[in-house]
């Protein structure tokens, strides 16, 4: 037997059109109630759930008809429909010769002739000389057949097919391996297997804030986690998850936002590794998910991974929790018949007309954070039992708060597996793969981004040029992180006006200037001082982060006034941080972290010998830093302290800042450091963490 193969390759269908029902209650009267779902099974009663879950736990609004005592009983079939099976079946990872097979006799037997079809022809590619897979397909003349027909189905086509993925990065061993290929009568486009080349250059597993290349002018500074199974195939297409995370506004700053997507990923790793397929996480513009900032992210994001990841177009997925919930009910709607096989969004909802595809809702009755009745509300909206006009579960959970059990994950997962989105004409399991040009158009945003795949590279290719290099960094995203890198390597003064003229420009985005920044603290010489004091004073903290950190870098006593305009401009985005006295954990936590790397730049610049360093530093660090953060002139509090999910993060991100600021008070060994690190537990004497780091700098200082 052949190694299994993936079935992911496998799952595109028409979503179903009704709800999907096939439980079966046989009652010893003889009578069957059919087209139900069963929610609880056991030896005191059989509860038919009028929402369709199918968890045990979910007991909102089940009348008292519909708990039949388990002594009426005869007999309970728990199924779901053919056609949700079939596709549930078709998503399962790791499917040997013999599986695909038996599916496809199913397939038959449910006058799914296409599908049996093509179910039976991937048997054939795992084991050539399948006997069942053989003969469900007429014997070996019509295989013969229908391989000329279908040569991805040949596996002198498939072996072509790896030996151009595992081609050298030479455009001799391409154009060979392309050459090959043709012999082999392949019917792909040269697209889907550069664009499958490309795919399996980018790492697998887990990558955090992945710089957002598409449309990074219209979504500056965006970023999103993505996790791609280790199983991943780039010329099998896969499913993917868009899940949307938590939090909200995140301060008075506007572009902070509490949750990351990052901090959504941890919720949806074991599902994603479990069906082997992609998820994404972007990270919001703005709070809430619904504001316009975010719909260039949402659509560039969907645009970048279907150009990068073989995604079968047929199973895209939607979701999100509390804010996402509600993000998830935003978009979900917007795009439900342009993207979408099924949306879910887990407790958080909104008021819209019921949706037209599948949509599976969850929800904790005692959820202190965004209350259950707007889901109950859209619930009833879409409508019970068999009033419902779409596929349609509702899962309501009492005691489990504003959480998100891994039960439902569970479920809700498994339940996108019995979902796919049907492509025009669609007649079989076939996916619509989003590397085919026919499906998913190459555009100028992926040639400018990631290169050309309708052409073979002639080895003339040179996008090294300072010009190229610096409108890639104006563009931002991916390739201007790239970019900022390459400009850096060159150390080149004249590459310096450049980058100092994207920080001055005024169409330049927050993003161009944090790249241009940071390519100015990778190059490091002197020509850089001048335009990184420039950064140092702009409006967005991003930017003045990367000033500090190449200030650090290149040191001496030229840099210290760009440090100390960095530090001035950091204390005035402190001061305009707050509600009233009141400022977020989320906000506390970006100030207190630039404040942080400002302190050990100090520090750093001190020990470097900078004489106008040893002299301003201290007064500077207890002027701006010490006198707001720990000792203000009025007491201020961190409103997340009264949430229990937040309620430790003031005293954990206070302590960190006191660890470099004592630190840099070290460094610098000026026994007038005492009076200043004396000042620091004094407004928190709640807090020992402060009086314990501070007590060890003293005995340093003494």
């Amino acid at each position: 037997m052949r190694p299994a193969l993936p079935l992911l390759l496998l799952v595109a269908s028409a979503a179903v059109a009704t709800t999907a029902r096939g439980d079966r209650v046989v009652l010893k009267s003889g009578k069957t109630i059919s087209g139900v779902v069963v929610s609880r099974h056991d030896d005191q009663v059989v509860v038919i759930n009028p929402w369709n879950s199918r968890h045990p736990g979910m007991t909102w609004e089940i009348p008292d008809k519909n708990r039949i005592p388990a002594s009426e009983v005869a007999e309970v079939i728990v199924e779901d429909p053919p056609e949700v099976e079939i596709l549930r079946a078709a998503a399962r990872p790791g499917a040997t010769a013999d599986d695909l097979a038996a599916l496809a006799r199913r397939c038959l037997d449910e006058k799914r002739k296409k599908d049996a079809e093509w179910l039976f022809a991937r048997a054939l590619l795992l084991d050539p000389e399948h006997a069942d897979a053989v003969d469900g397909l007429g014997g070996e003349t019509k295989v013969d057949v229908l391989r000329r027909k279908r040569p991805d189905l040949d596996p002198a086509v498939v072996r072509a097919e790896r030996a151009f993925l595992a081609a050298e990065d030479d455009p001799q061993a391409l154009a060979a391996a392309w050459g090959d290929l043709e012999k082999a009568r392949t019917k792909r486009p040269l697209e889907v297997y550069l664009r499958a080349r490309r795919s399996a250059k980018l790492p697998k597993g887990r990558r955090d804030e992945v710089p957002l290349t598409f449309d990074s002018d219209a979504a500056s500074g965006a970023t999103y986690c993505i996790l791609v199974p280790e199983s991943y195939d780039p010329l099998v297409p896969t499913g993917l998850v868009v899940a949307l995370h938590g939090g909200g506004r995140g301060g008075k700053d506007e572009t902070l936002v509490t949750g990351s997507g990052e901090s959504a990923m941890n919720f949806y790793m074991d599902q994603a590794r479990a069906w082997n397929w992609i998820v994404v996480c972007p990270t919001a513009l703005k709070a809430p998910w619904s504001d316009r900032a975010n719909q260039p992210l949402i659509h560039a994001v969907l645009d970048e991974i279907k150009a990068l990841y073989h995604v079968d177009l047929d199973r895209i997925y939607l979701t999100g929790h509390s804010m996402g919930g509600f993000g998830a009910w935003h978009w979900g709607l917007e795009l439900q018949e342009e993207v979408w096989a099924a949306f879910a969004p887990c407790a958080g909802t909104g008021r819209a007309a019921p949706p037209k595809i599948p949509i599976y809702l969850y929800h904790g009755s005692d959820d202190p954070i965004c209350r259950v009745s707007p889901a109950r509300d859209a619930a009833r909206a879409i409508g019970g039992g068999r009033k419902a006009k779409v596929d349609f579960v509702y899962t309501e959970l009492d005691g489990v708060g504003h959480g998100f059990p891994r039960e439902v994950r569970d479920d809700l997962f498994r339940w996108f597996a019995g979902r796919a989105k049907g492509g025009r004409k669609k007649k079989s399991l076939e996916p619509r793969s989003s590397f085919d040009p026919k499906e998913n158009k190459v555009d100028r945003r992926e040639i400018e981004a990631f290169g050309d795949p309708r052409k073979l590279p002639d080895g003339d290719a040179d996008d090294s040029s300072v010009k190229e290099l610096i409108a890639k960094l104006r563009d931002g995203g991916g390739a201007g992180v790239e970019a900022a890198e390459k400009l850096a390597a060159l150390k080149d003064k004249k590459v310096v006006s450049s980058l100092a003229a994207v920080l001055k420009h005024r169409s330049s985005t927050v993003d161009a200037r944090v790249l241009a920044t940071r390519a100015l603290g990778g190059t490091a010489i002197e020509e850089c001082v001048a335009p990184l004091e420039i950064a140092a004073g702009d409006d967005d903290f991003r930017v003045v982060d990367e000033a500090v950190s190449g200030l650090r870098a290149i040191g001496g006593d030229a840099v210290v006034p760009g440090l100390e305009r960095a530090g001035k401009r950091l204390a005035a985005l402190w001061d305009a941080s707050f509600f009233g006295r009141q400022i977020t954990h989320t906000e506390l936590e970006v100030r207190c972290r630039s404040f942080g790397a400002w302190a050990d730049a100090l520090a750093a610049v001190h020990a470097g010998g900078a004489a106008t360093a040893r002299g301003a530093a201290l007064p500077l660090l207890d002027g701006l830093v010490v006198g707001r953060v720990f000792d203000p002139s009025e007491p201020y509090v961190c409103s997340g302290d009264s949430d229990d999910r937040f309620k430790d993060v003031s005293k954990t991100v206070r302590a960190a800042l006191a660890d470099r600021v004592c630190a840099a008070a070290e460094a610098f060994g000026d026994p007038a450091a005492a009076a200043m690190l004396e000042r620091i537990p004094g407004a928190w004497p709640n807090e020992p963490r402060l009086r314990d780091r501070v007590d060890r700098a003293l005995q340093t200082l003494r």
